[in-house]
């Protein structure tokens, strides 16, 4: 588990000094499932059994911070992107949208801005329009 004056360690890293021991973060989610014995798709819809897992591994391994990560795909599940996941593996992509003009427009510019940014564009929520992959399709026809 964390060591007294992890947090003033982590600030020191931070701020490019030299903390007092070096903190371990362990990037083992996968082996962490594995070693809790747990189904990946459980773990990934059960707060309680992500934390349970976590927790029991940074005891175990003596982790000094822990990182719930739930799911990498879950912004672009929506947007008709199909993922998959397994017993022993995490979520993954196994298809992608079709290169076409009416998927690029899924993202359109909130305003006119000569250098656009991450602030100019919003997601305009496929629960907006009919269906992504309908309008992905009909422009794709049409190119």
């Amino acid at each position: 588990m964390a060591y007294p004056g992890v947090v003033d360690d982590l600030r020191a890293c931070a701020r490019l000094e030299t903390p007092s021991r070096v903190p371990v973060f362990a990037l083992g989610e996968e082996f962490d499932v594995e070693m809790y014995g747990v189904d990946y798709g459980e773990y990934i819809l059960s707060a309680e059994k992500m934390v349970e897992c976590q927790v029991q591994a940074a005891e175990r391994f003596d982790y000094d911070w822990i990182l719930l990560h739930p799911d990498d795909y879950i912004e672009f599940e929506p947007l008709g992107i199909q993922t998959t996941v397994s017993e022993r593996i995490p979520p993954a992509a196994v298809s992608n949208l079709p290169e076409t003009a009416g998927c690029l427009l899924i993202w359109r510019p909130l305003a006119a801005s000569s250098q656009p940014s991450a602030t100019t564009y919003a997601w305009p929520g496929a629960w907006l329009r009919p269906s992504v992959r309908s309008r992905c399709s009909t422009a794709s026809a049409r190119a």
